[in-house]
């Protein structure tokens, strides 16, 4: 969409996008080198070019006095040239100075440098909502805050007199957290202040005064932008000349159409009196859900408590008034019966682990331009070895001709001389020599071969099929192979073989595949698929491009190319040929561990990134993984993708699950779930209630785990540890969390059990999350050293030499350790090593501040229950028990960790 502008005034602020909505815009601009700003401007060292634009070029710099990063946008001359522009520029630079809010981005300093205008402005690192959200429908929740946080930081700026008047996607930059901060004020100006002749916005966001009558636009013209982008948000789509309800593109609340419709109202006087009174009705939706149908559950308005990191009012943070622990809103709370004990330790802990990820953070971008200068070194090192490698393979062949040649000439040479053993072997006649012969694999022959090889990241190019070809200057391996499978065993298949399912970077890419397509081969697999919510993704994580097209579904479906190019998507149990592609550098990003890694650490973002085959059905998501192994295998991928094993609570989930299996699985497979027998009992491993279903055969026998096999409705079985169930599904929800609190919320515990049942109650609801916290370290732990081994063995033989050493300390440093230690900060000499080891301590870090939110929920439930417990023993006149009780609040202490350590005995 273009943005309208009848002349040049904008100061565009959002420095990841283009840096001009019309291309027509000073499309000879260039862009000052890093040198020449480094020169010109004191007080700033420019560290990179973020982007560039017919309006100018944005810069990555860092304020050496505050010693913080910022992002400078530097003007044409021209427009420095221009005295009206001027002038407009330095009056709008200070009304967006004024303006200060965690939502909107922040204008630090504006001036002139040789003629050119620039302004200095607060770097955030993150996409724009375009990009994160462009064509998808996300879920409610998410959708009402990231609306929320942007009409807070509008509500800001219209009280400081500052109208916006181009809200859309594109403006709108995605920081941490998925917090929203409004960008590109360049057309903002004072309220009540109208130009005749401009037009400003962009097409589909701008209210109808702003073409009809430009003297009536004010806060409320961007009311109506936000009513377009909520539609958008909900619905994946923008709404028509005629009205469509959301309900009819997503499963949402149908309460959303009344204010979306009177926020894009055509009569200005309809609509929202202010931003704020807009987000305060859609947060009034979603605190009172309606009652839910079979594919749609309620989420809650808010995630795991952080205990260890305050936050403040952003957006999915929304301002609430604050409560003291364990208060709800109908009961008093224990709270007064804990002496408070002064002390900062709270506070210096939080502000350690603060600074450490902060620290990490730092590191990884400082080593940028280091890793990249290591990378090129290391692409150079793969080329020569591969050219060493083909001359090798070239005197191999030389070698065998030759030996053939000998052969032959020694039978030629026998025959001769049948009746005379002792004679000297000679050949006298050339013609006697038999031809050589080369014997050649099949190429899928070849690859078998050397499957353990090209598994453990060696690439032996000696030894792969002439069939191979390769991509982005030899850094990837593609090869076709002819032999039909389902997308699922065709993704076993090339992970075996130390690959993947080849993935399409760009056009360029779709053509070269049809071309190695054969002419009657049909259909092919790629490596792609739908990972929830109607979005697609590579198993590698290659960004899927506007130029990749393919229709959005919510079903299990996985990608395909045909002969001709064209891309299509089926439910992955055809039987296709595939691509399978390896990397040079012997890594593997594809790897079914790696691709549930990249899920965890995404769970905060407005989309996660969900594995291939993931299906959404209302709050939850559930990916089917069809992978024979183990229920510690299976267990310890779902822990590391950040969700667990399939857990059945409720009959609406039970339907969510028969119809998946129904259509996506074949008769007789047995699926691993989280069920699991402790004391007799079964049981959900989360906690969640435990659901009914009906066992097969002479089931249970004596084994420990659950199985689903499928049948006609969900049937288990017990199965043991030792056997491989044919696949297991993953389930990424909201329901474990629930539980966690509900069942130290259960109305009747404090009642019917007393003091010592209730801790004993809540002994075992820490250990279960303490036991899922340690087996979390513990994966995380086996990754980084077997990440580090991966990396090790796919290095050229030199380079293997000198790194061996270094790594196999950090190796040794770490394995079979309970924790990442800290002192593997640094330790290695390659900048690889060192990311590896610096990822696996953020991720420890925030494997540590889940557990303590997830330990302040139970915290929180334990004293509505004690005083539950004080209530009722006051009503009967108990004064020792009341006394007891005030006793047993106090031992808690003030904090999470204190807490811990009181339900432990330590």
């Amino acid at each position: 969409m273009l943005a309208i502008h009848c002349r040049l005034r904008a100061i565009p602020l959002l420095y990841t996008q283009a840096m001009s909505d019309d291309p027509q815009e000073f499309t000879s601009f260039e862009a000052p080198a890093l040198e020449e700003l480094n020169s010109l401007l004191d007080g700033y060292q420019f560290e990179s070019f973020i982007a560039q634009g017919g309006m100018g070029a944005v810069y990555l710099a860092r304020q050496t006095s505050l010693d913080r990063r910022v992002a400078v946008k530097v003007l044409p001359r021209s427009l420095g040239e221009d005295e009206e522009f001027r002038r407009s520029f330095q009056t709008e630079a200070k009304l967006m100075a004024k303006l200060n809010h965690p939502n909107l981005i922040r204008i630090y300093d504006f001036g002139d440098i040789d003629g050119m205008l620039y302004i200095i402005m607060e770097y955030v690192k993150g996409n724009s909502l375009h990009d994160s959200a462009n064509g998808k429908a996300i879920q409610q929740q998410t959708a009402v805050e990231i609306i929320s946080g942007i009409s807070s930081g509008l509500a800001n700026a219209h009280k400081a007199g500052i109208l916006h008047r181009d809200i859309k996607p594109a403006n709108i930059l995605l920081g941490k957290n998925a917090t929203p901060k409004v960008g590109d004020f360049g057309l903002a100006r004072p309220s009540g202040m109208t130009e005749s002749g401009v037009i400003y916005g962009t097409p589909g966001y701008s209210a109808p005064e702003v073409l009809g009558a430009p003297e009536k636009v004010d806060n409320r013209t961007d009311i109506f932008a936000l009513g377009v982008m909520f539609y958008e948000l909900l619905t994946g789509q923008m709404p028509g000349d005629h009205y469509v309800s959301v309900t009819e593109f997503a499963d949402t609340d149908g309460r959303f159409d009344q204010i979306i419709r009177k926020a894009i109202n055509p009569n200005i006087e309809l609509r929202h009196a202010s931003a704020q009174d807009f987000a305060d009705e859609i947060n009034e939706v979603l605190s009172s859900p309606l009652s839910v149908n079979k594919l749609l559950v309620a989420t809650t308005t808010t995630g795991p408590v952080r205990i260890s990191t305050p936050k403040v009012a952003t957006a999915g943070n929304a301002p609430r008034k604050s409560k003291p622990v364990g208060t709800s809103e109908s009961e008093p709370s224990v709270a007064p019966v804990v002496r408070t004990v002064p002390g900062n330790g709270k506070m210096i802990r939080n502000v350690i682990i603060i600074f450490a990820l902060l620290g990490a953070i730092y590191t990884v971008l400082e080593m940028k331009t280091a890793k990249e200068a290591d990378e090129a070194m290391k692409h150079k090192i793969i080329d020569d070895e591969f050219d060493k490698k083909q001359k090798a393979k070239a005197e191999l062949r030389a070698m065998i001709a030759e030996e053939q040649r000998k052969e032959a000439a020694a039978r030629a040479a026998a025959r001769g001389n049948k009746g005379n053993p002792d004679a000297a072997v000679t050949v006298d006649d050339p013609e006697e020599v038999a031809p050589i012969v080369e014997v050649k694999l099949e190429p899928l022959e070849a690859i078998d071969e050397i499957k353990d090889l090209l598994k453990n990241g060696e690439r032996p190019m000696s030894m792969m099929p002439d069939t191979i070809f390769m991509r982005d200057q030899d850094s990837r391996i593609i090869m076709y192979i002819d032999k039909k499978m389902t997308w699922d065993e065709a993704d076993v298949w090339t992970r075996e073989h130390g690959g993947y399912l080849s993935v399409c970077r760009n056009k360029s890419d779709l053509t070269l595949f049809m071309k190695q397509i054969p002419a009657d081969a049909g259909d092919v697999w790629l490596g792609a698929g739908c990972s929830g919510d109607k979005g697609w993704s590579w198993v590698d994580d290659t960004p899927w491009t506007d130029a990749i097209k393919v229709r959005p579904t919510y079903n299990r479906s996985f990608a395909k190319i045909s002969k001709y190019g064209s891309l299509g998507k089926t439910d992955g149990n055809k039987k296709l040929n595939f691509f399978i592609e390896w990397r040079a550098d012997g890594t593997n990003p594809a790897d079914l561990e790696y691709r549930l890694l990249r899920t965890s650490d995404s769970l905060t973002d407005i989309n996660p990134k969900y594995p291939p085959g993931t299906i959404t059905a209302g709050a939850r998501n559930y990916c089917l993984i069809k992978s024979p192994m183990t229920i510690n295998e299976a267990n310890d991928l779902a822990v590391s993708s950040g969700g667990h094993l399939l857990a059945i609570s409720n009959d609406e989930e039970k339907y969510e699950i028969e119809a998946i299996i129904e259509k996506y699985c074949s008769r007789g497979d047995t699926i691993w779930t989280a069920g699991e027998k402790q004391d007799d009992i079964w049981g959900w491993a989360t906690g969640e209630d435990w659901l009914q279903l009906p066992w097969a055969g002479k089931h249970p026998k004596y084994s420990r785990h659950v199985v689903i096999v499928n049948a006609q409705e969900l049937v288990i079985k017990d199965f043991s540890k030792q056997q491989e169930a044919d696949s297991f599904i993953i389930e990424w929800s909201k329901d474990a969390s629930k539980v966690k609190v509900a069942s130290m919320n259960d109305d009747d515990a404090a009642l019917t059990g007393g003091l010592k049942a209730l801790k004993e109650k809540a002994k075992l609801l820490a250990s279960k999350q303490r036991l899922a916290t340690d087996k979390k370290h513990a994966s995380n732990v086996k990754k980084l050293w077997s990440d580090l081994e991966t990396y090790l063995r796919g290095l050229p033989s030199k380079s293997r030499e000198i790194e061996s050493t270094p790594i196999g300390e950090i190796i040794d440093s770490v394995k079979d350790k309970p924790r990442v230690p800290a002192m593997i900060t640094g330790m290695g000499t390659s900048v690889k090593a060192r990311d590896y080891a610096n990822y696996a301590l953020e991720k420890q870090a925030r494997i540590d501040l889940d557990h303590a939110g997830q330990m302040g929920l139970l915290r929180t439930g334990y004293l509505k229950q004690l005083q539950k417990l004080k209530q009722e023993m006051e009503a009967k006149g108990q004064v020792s028990a009341v006394k007891s009780i005030t006793q047993e609040a106090r031992k808690m202490g003030d904090s999470v960790a204190q807490f811990e350590n009181y339900l432990s005995g330590n």
